[in-house]
């Protein structure tokens, strides 16, 4: 992120890679790069590389923000912005 490594290991299951596929992108102003937490069965911005667009989302598409996993009842917890994101430089 900005050109510095998340380390992803306290937010992502256990065993679970960043990313399978090598990918190099730089995100255009106004607009975000999103990557769901199953990456494995997420087709989120990289499986939309290809398609007009890159796999970017215009950030004017979003309404709200995740705060809270709510299903299945079992996981339910209020979700916080891991500390890996805390050292990122400014773009």
């Amino acid at each position: 992120m900005n050109g510095k490594a998340l380390d992803e290991t306290s937010y992502l299951p256990k065993g679970t890679l960043p990313s399978e596929e090598a990918f190099d992108v730089r995100v255009p102003e106004g607009h975000l790069w999103v990557m769901g937490d199953n990456r494995g069965n997420s087709y989120d911005s990289r499986g939309h590389m290809g398609q007009p667009g890159g796999g970017f989302v215009d950030a004017k598409l979003v309404v709200g923000k995740v705060w809270a996993l709510i299903w299945p009842w079992s996981r339910a917890k209020r979700i916080h912005t891991p500390e890996t994101f805390k050292n990122i430089p400014n773009p």
